[in-house]
């Protein structure tokens, strides 16, 4: 696989935004460059976000691909969708294309993409270990167009696996990596410095249970002080419930932060507090680990045991007793989280942006012995040109009854026979 001659497309709803997946695909369009490999980050849903410019700055070329989303919710007409993104498509005329957790679009776009499957490597990535079933359910619309799966955490491999066991996608379990400098870390004192960092949304994040938990350890008598960075739809709900219990003085909402800002943080802070219901290999908890700021989440399914060796290297307290991670905290003396630092600092060194690529370059490697490219045909224009709905497998739209939808298509098929008729 040249470097020279290797054409990436990543394809993500938002890939600009605030979340560790977003970190995750930067991370990799930056590796992917500095191989030698042309890459095109295309954004199905919105093409703006703080990260924008870092990943301009990479190198890649960026495409706005958001009217898709309008089109497939059926809110805007179809034909200039599909004609923008298949013109773009010929254009670039990639060898790799990485679907990225995007179902909405792979869903959409299935006709296209067996069009081109003949010419590139189709992968898709599996992020989260989701308890919701359609979350792998969709797949069912375009796993005949993949060639492979990756995703970052082996429980959601092998429900995929378990899935789909008839197909012949080849499932790996490729962990996320982070880059995090080398740097000296303040030494752990008698205030417990506690450091979230993520969306602030409650569905999964649980975030909103955060002041309760706070409180609590106040009660207790321990010392502690918090940064939260982040942002989303529930941070002036948090706000408020900060200040009403009294906690303005010991808890800090930072907002959003540059990543530097945000690396910054975990060299400053004693613990990093995860209350999600699922994950999957959660970027913050990674940089977290490489710079020896001690994971303290919750038990969730994914986690690999590899790598989360409770009080060993983190604390892990169960999903369903979220007040457990209040006894955690108060437990936490410097001389426990000196242990436990050093021990997650040597682990976290492990997982790097660059071994996550070469993890990925090796599965591509394999991928391309089992099914062979074509090259790309010069006309490749001609390879797109084919027309079908978008809406058509969306679970989401609401459809009309069949005896309706046969009704409508009769009289549809009748007015054309009259027309026809009268010309």
């Amino acid at each position: 696989m040249r470097g020279d001659e290797e054409r990436h497309l990543w394809i993500w709803y938002a890939p600009y935004g605030l979340g560790g997946v977003e970190t995750y695909l930067l991370n990799m369009v930056r590796e992917t460059i500095r191989d030698g490999c042309q890459v095109w980050v295309a954004a199905t849903k919105n093409a703006d976000g703080p990260l924008r410019e870092r990943f301009a700055d990479t190198g890649a070329t960026l495409l706005d691909w958001s009217d898709f989303h309008w089109a497939y919710m059926s809110r805007r007409p179809q034909p200039p969708v599909r004609t923008h993104i298949a013109s773009d498509i010929a254009r670039i005329r990639p060898t790799l294309l990485a679907l990225n957790d995007c179902n909405d679009f792979s869903m959409g776009f299935a006709p296209l993409l067996r069009q081109v499957r003949s010419y590139c490597t189709i992968i898709d990535t599996l992020h989260i270990d989701s308890p919701v079933d359609q979350y792998l359910q969709f797949r069912r619309e375009f796993v005949d167009v993949l060639d492979g799966i990756a995703g970052t955490n082996q429980n959601v491999v092998e429900r995929f696996l378990a899935r789909y066991s008839e197909s012949a996608v080849a499932a790996r379990y490729i962990a996320n990596g982070v880059a995090v400098p080398q740097r000296e870390r303040k030494p752990f004192g008698d205030t417990l410095r506690l450091l979230l960092v993520g969306r602030l949304a409650h569905d999964q994040k649980r975030i909103l249970e955060l002041p309760r938990l706070l409180a609590l350890l106040r009660d207790r008598g321990r010392l502690f002080n918090m940064t939260i960075a982040g942002d989303g739809p529930c941070r002036q709900q948090l706000a408020a419930d900060i200040q009403r219990r009294g906690l303005d003085d010991q808890v800090k909402l930072a907002g959003y932060l540059e990543p530097d800002d945000v690396l910054e943080l975990y060299f400053t802070h004693d613990v990093l507090v995860n209350l999600s219901t699922f994950e999957g290999f959660s970027m913050s908890v990674l940089e977290a680990f490489a710079a020896g700021c001690v994971p303290v989440c919750t038990d969730v399914a994914s986690l690999d045991r590899t790598v989360f060796q409770d009080g060993v290297n983190c604390m892990l307290c169960p999903v369903e007793h979220l007040d457990r991670m209040v006894d955690i905290w108060s437990e936490l003396t410097p001389s426990v989280l000196e242990r436990l630092s050093e021990q997650a600092r040597a682990i976290g060194r492990r997982f790097t942006a660059n071994r996550t690529y070469s993890e990925y370059k090796a599965l591509v490697r394999e991928l391309r012995d089992l099914r062979p490219l074509e090259r790309w045909p010069h006309s490749a224009h001609l390879t797109m040109e084919l027309e079908w709905d978008l809406t058509k497998p969306n679970p989401w739209l609401i459809r009309s009854h069949p005896l309706r939808q046969l009704a409508s298509s009769t009289w549809v098929r009748l007015k054309r026979s009259l027309s026809a008729a009268r010309s």
